[in-house]
């Protein structure tokens, strides 16, 4: 090969050093532009997590509130100053009565929707239990009847207390389990809601100790 001249041999120097540092540096923002990707998805799921997390706590919340609320009625319905021959006082206290139920529902619903990734039969049975053992609050103020709780024991108030702890716990668990939402299963959410909204658990548990005044 001819000898280089000064001009050829600088050049070569200057494109020889010039070149792998390019390499290097689009290497390197290569690999910057994919940590700020992950960093971003990360950041996503992050969120998510934080956002799914939020509405489970909402969801034991509402239970949380819903018991207190149906023990707070209970505690007016059975009272010697409620006078339950009054129409319009029956009127107020099956409404209330009615919106808590209805809260009940819905809590039903969003545990077999955003909760259950396949069907379990002692869920089903739990929530069966749960929606029918608030119903009898509404029915006793439809009869004009104070609430059959004489004790602690009584079958329809520890069906009540019951229902409500076991939904909790489910609830609690599913929660401090995971932080990555469940996957989401049509037909285990389907039959589970028809399940718990069957009728079959009407006279589940149920004892008439007779009216109290």
């Amino acid at each position: 090969m001819a000898n280089l001249t000064f001009t050829q041999e600088i050049i070569k120097t200057v494109i020889g050093g010039v070149v792998p540092v390019a390499i290097a540096a689009i290497g390197g923002q290569w690999i910057v532009n994919q940590y700020q990707l992950a960093q971003k998805r990360l950041a996503s799921r992050l969120e998510l997590a934080r956002f799914v997390r939020e509405r489970q706590y909402e969801s034991l919340e509402q239970l949380y509130d819903l018991f207190g609320r149906f023990m707070s009625l209970y505690r007016i319905i059975n009272s010697q100053d409620t006078d339950l021959a009054d129409v319009e006082i029956r009127k107020d206290l099956l409404k209330r009565c009615a919106e808590a139920e209805a809260g009940v529902d819905a809590v039903i619903l969003r545990i077999a929707s955003e909760f259950t990734h396949e069907y379990q039969a002692s869920l089903a049975q739990s929530l069966g239990n749960l929606r029918q053992s608030v119903q009898i609050w509404r029915e006793r103020i439809s009869e004009g009847k104070r609430l059959p709780f004489d004790y602690s024991q009584q079958q329809d108030y520890v069906r009540f207390k019951t229902a409500f702890a076991q939904a909790v716990t489910y609830l609690a668990a599913s929660i401090f389990s995971s932080l990555e939402p469940l996957p989401v299963r049509f037909e285990a959410a389907q039959t589970l809601v028809l399940e718990a909204f069957s009728n079959k658990w009407e006279k589940h548990g149920y004892h008439d100790v007779g009216d109290t005044n």
